[in-house]
Formats: C-alpha cells, sequence, structure tokens
C-alpha cells in the first residue's frame, strides 16, 4: 500500500494550495473608499497580482496548515487500510517556516506532526536540494520548488494561487499584524484545481470536490507586499473511485470501498523582515546520497 498512499498524497495535500476559485472577473470595494498610498486607484484584481509578483528584495514566512479528514462516510475500508493513505485517511497538521534571499535562493523546512524529523529544502540558483533528517545531510533533488509532492510551502506556492484568481473582492483598509493592510477576498471552487496539482496526480483531479471557502489577502498599504495569506476551504475525496483506478476495476461489488471523506483545510501564510539581511547557503550533497520530493511520514 504505500505506491497508493504516495498517490494519494500527492493528490490532497497539492490541494494545500488549492486557492480560491470562482467564476466571476468582477472586483468590487465593499466599503467604497478609495485605496491610499501604493495602492491608490487600483483595482482589487491588480493590487493581489502586483503583490504576487516576484521582487529582488529578501524576507522570510511561516506557513501553518490542518487538514482534517472525515471518514465517517467510507464504507468497507479498516482504519489500518486509511492509515496507509497518510493524511488523505488520517488529516494532516504541518507547519513550516524559511526565507527568501532572492526568487533563486531559498529555504524551506517543514514539519509534519507525527514525523520524526523535519524536511529541509533548499532551492540555489535554480538547482533543488533535499534533507530528509533535519538538515543534516542533503541530496539533489528531482522537485523544482519547495515541497513538490507533499506540500508546495514556498512563497512561490502561493503566489501560483494568487496569480490564479478570477475572482476578487476588496473588503476595505485594516491592521493585520500591527501593519496597515488592505483586506481583499476571493471564494474557493473547483474551477482551479488541476493549476495546483502535479504531472503525476493531474489525471485524477476529478475525484475531488470542493464544496467551499474562501481565501483571504491581506496586503501592506504602504509596500504592496504580501503580509498575509489565509485559506479556509472544504472538500471531498472519493475514495472509493481511488480505489477502483488503482485495483484496474478489480474492486467491486457490494464489499468494495466506496464513499467519499470530507476535508477541511485551514492554511495561515505570513511574510515578514521584508529587506532582512537573508543568505542562503549552497548545501553539500552527500556522497551517494539521492534525493526526490518530500515523502509522507511512516
Amino acid at each position: 500500500m504505500r505506491q497508493p498512499q504516495r498517490l494519494m498524497v500527492l493528490v490532497v495535500l497539492a490541494g494545500l494550495g488549492l486557492g480560491a476559485c470562482g467564476t466571476s472577473t468582477n472586483t468590487s470595494n465593499a466599503n467604497g473608499a478609495a485605496n491610499d498610498n501604493v495602492l491608490a486607484g487600483k483595482s482589487a484584481h491588480a493590487i493581489v497580482l502586483d503583490a504576487a509578483k516576484d521582487t529582488p528584495g529578501s524576507f522570510r514566512f511561516t506557513v501553518t496548515a490542518k487538514l482534517a479528514a472525515d471518514t465517517t462516510g467510507v464504507k468497507n475500508v479498516p482504519p489500518s487500510t486509511l492509515q496507509e493513505f497518510g493524511p488523505l485517511g488520517t488529516g494532516l497538521t504541518m507547519d513550516a517556516s524559511g526565507a527568501e534571499e532572492s526568487p533563486e535562493r531559498l529555504t524551506v523546512t517543514v514539519k509534519l506532526d507525527g514525523a520524526a524529523t523535519s524536511i529541509v529544502d533548499v532551492t540555489y540558483d535554480g538547482k533543488a536540494y533535499v534533507s530528509n533528517d533535519g538538515g543534516k545531510t542533503f541530496a539533489v533533488s528531482s522537485a523544482t520548488s519547495q515541497g513538490t509532492g507533499i506540500v508546495d510551502a514556498s512563497p512561490d506556492g502561493v503566489k501560483q494561487v494568487l496569480t490564479a484568481l478570477p475572482s476578487v473582492t476588496d473588503l476595505g483598509a485594516t491592521t493585520e499584524d500591527g501593519v496597515a493592510v488592505e483586506h481583499l477576498s476571493a471564494p474557493v471552487g473547483n474551477t482551479l484545481v488541476t493549476h495546483f496539482l502535479t504531472p503525476q496526480t493531474a489525471q485524477i483531479a476529478k475525484l475531488l470536490t470542493v464544496k467551499g471557502g474562501t481565501l483571504d489577502v491581506y496586503v501592506r498599504r504602504d509596500t504592496g507586499q504580501l503580509e498575509r495569506v489565509i485559506v479556509h476551504a472544504s472538500f471531498l475525496f472519493d475514495l472509493g473511485a481511488a480505489f477502483r483506478s488503482l485495483s484496474a476495476g478489480a474492486l467491486s461489488g457490494a464489499s468494495a470501498p466506496s464513499g467519499q471523506v470530507a476535508y477541511t483545510l485551514d492554511e495561515n501564510s505570513q511574510f515578514t523582515d521584508y529587506g532582512a539581511a537573508v543568505s542562503i547557503t549552497k548545501p553539500v550533497v552527500a556522497a551517494g546520497a539521492t534525493g526526490s520530493s518530500i515523502a509522507a511520514p511512516g
């Protein structure tokens, strides 16, 4: 069951970057007030797009995410088998932190609930490196960005979501983390799921159904930079269909696995210390070491 676990983990945790989706392309300001400073005169959509652009400056970031799984709707799948599906069967809690020196140099440390050690991913001048032992030893990674295969906890993962938003509403000025920000919001839907799946897992995007939710973006009014991005979403995964696909149709009948797992996702990304002195060191690759993307715990 290790391979099915691997495949399913790739699918649902790509969903940590599900982002906000919708059918409208309209923007609005719920408060009717004009934006000030660098945001003055910009539409809600333009504010988000500009904030998501790569900048030459440095910054630090943190990401927390919780994926709660409700398996009461699943039949003929024992708990031990659900555990083999990793986060798809049991849920997941993740904490990540990192820093970016430039778009070509960044690092992120990911700690998954239940994992003995943290995973450290480093991108250095276009090459990716991964450590599965908390940064003690590194291997060249086949991944092209931090966390590809489990969760993209890097700023690029967040920015990819923001640049794909078709509908954004400006909820006006507020304060977040003691900083004056513009609060922008978008609905969560199914339209953009395939944007956040890896090529290996995109073929089973049809097994995910987003039920709803919101993505809230807080942009600094004085600089136009991201301060915080919060995602709350609920979605379903057709576990019965996944079993049928993985078994090539061999599992069928009344005793076959069936039903859907209901998930609630809460993710919070914060961006701080813009312009701080950040220096990313190129990892030393251990002799004979091989690496790919982040593996599931267990």
